[in-house]
C-alpha cells in the first residue's frame, strides 16, 4: 500500500485514515500519533469546507518521494536488522512499514498539512469563488442589527488594537 503520512492515499480523494501504513506505531505510544492524525485530518476537512474544494487528493509524487526518504532512513536504523519482524510483514529482509524516526518526530511532522503535496479540485470553475460577495459574516451581522455596541465596533475595526496581537476577524 502507498500511504501518505499514514493518513491518506493517492487516487482516493477526501479519504483519510488514522495511523495507517508507515505510521508511528512502532515507537512510543499510539495515542499521540492518533491525536495528531485526527487533528491533521480535521485541518484538511476545514480547508475543504472553507475553500469550496470538491476533491483533495495527495499527489502520487509526494508519496513516492516520502517512501524514498523513509527507505533511505531505514537503511541505517536498527529496524533494518536481518531478521523477520511483524514490521516487515514477517519476512526476513522485507520492506519496513513504519515511520522513519521517533514518535516526537512524527508528531512534529503532522502539525501542519502541506497542501502543496495535494491536488485540489473545486466545486466552482473559479478557485476563488469561496471569497463570496466580498464581505465577512460579521459585516452582515452588523448590517442586520444582530451585532451592536462595543462588540460591533471592536469586530468591525480590527486595526484599532490596544496591544500587538494577531488580527481576529
Amino acid at each position: 500500500p502507498r500511504v501518505y503520512l499514514s493518513v491518506t492515499v493517492p487516487k482516493f480523494p477526501n479519504y483519510f485514515i488514522v495511523n495507517g501504513v508507515r505510521g508511528q506505531w512502532a515507537s512510543g505510544t499510539a495515542l499521540p500519533s492518533h491525536e495528531v492524525s485526527v487533528e491533521y485530518i480535521l485541518k484538511c476537512a476545514k480547508k475543504i469546507q472553507a475553500d469550496g474544494i470538491r476533491a483533495l487528493e495527495v499527489r502520487d509524487e509526494a508519496v513516492t518521494q516520502l517512501y524514498e526518504h523513509i527507505d533511505a532512513w531505514h537503511q541505517r536504523s536498527v529496524w533494518n536488522a536481518d531478521c523477520k519482524s511483524w514490521y516487515k510483514n514477517n519476512i526476513k529482509g522485507g520492506k519496513l512499514w513504519i515511520w522513519a524516526g521517533s514518535a516526537l518526530h512524527y508528531v512534529k511532522t503532522m502539525m501542519e498539512p502541506r497542501f502543496e503535496h495535494y491536488n485540489m479540485r473545486y466545486w466552482n470553475s473559479n478557485m476563488f469563488a469561496f471569497l463570496g460577495g466580498g464581505r465577512t459574516e460579521v459585516e452582515y451581522l452588523a448590517q442586520t442589527g444582530a451585532l451592536t455596541g462595543a462588540d460591533m465596533n471592536a469586530r468591525l475595526a480590527p486595526y484599532l488594537r490596544n496591544e500587538d496581537v494577531p488580527f481576529e476577524v
